[in-house]
């Protein structure tokens, strides 16, 4: 049997002649960090449909990781905190897909310091570097900041202050 070589689109596109120009982040753009922490009052995890937002990116950031750390906000022998994490139209304030990045995650419930990826919960590894607009779940580009945040969707069982610190990492086109 003969050895074989497949290339990603990235290599085929770079190898292209004409070369094609490849989508955002696969030739080497400038990677974008954002980070916020947030200390998390018990009024914040009680209540199902409670809104923790956490930080604000162009909507043409491609996004390739989602990381959350965080205290333990459930204190509870047996917790039960679980949240969405989604995306929100800054503009107007209002959710456009509340599990956009995540759904139901378990996280909150313990003490997690050495971070938590989180992008891959919603989508399918394929989707590494869509824009942020595109994991909303728009048509187009809106053209407007978006929010990303949490929303609970499983209320602790005893709730319990802390902090909370979120991480994205992605690059824009430009």
């Amino acid at each position: 049997m003969t050895a074989s070589t497949v290339k990603s689109t990235a290599i085929s596109d770079a190898e292209a002649v004409p070369v094609t120009l490849a989508a955002g982040g696969t030739r080497g753009n400038k990677a974008r960090v954002f980070t916020a922490t947030i200390e998390a009052a018990t009024t914040s995890l009680d209540e199902v449909g409670d809104v923790i937002k956490m930080l604000r990116v162009p909507s043409r950031l491609r996004i390739q990781s989602v990381v959350i750390f965080n205290d333990d906000l459930d204190s509870h022998a047996t917790p039960t905190l679980a949240a969405d994490v989604g995306i929100f139209n800054a503009a107007t304030g209002t959710v456009k897909d509340a599990d956009a990045l995540a759904s139901a995650i378990t996280t909150l419930q313990a003490a997690n310091t050495a971070g938590v990826e989180i992008m891959f919960e919603a989508h399918d590894i394929a989707d590494i570097g869509k824009t942020a607009w595109e994991l909303a779940g728009y048509t187009t580009d809106p053209g407007v900041e978006l929010d990303i945040g949490l929303t609970i969707t499983t209320q602790a069982a005893t709730a319990a202050a802390g902090t909370i610190s979120m991480r994205i990492i992605g690059s824009n086109d430009q």
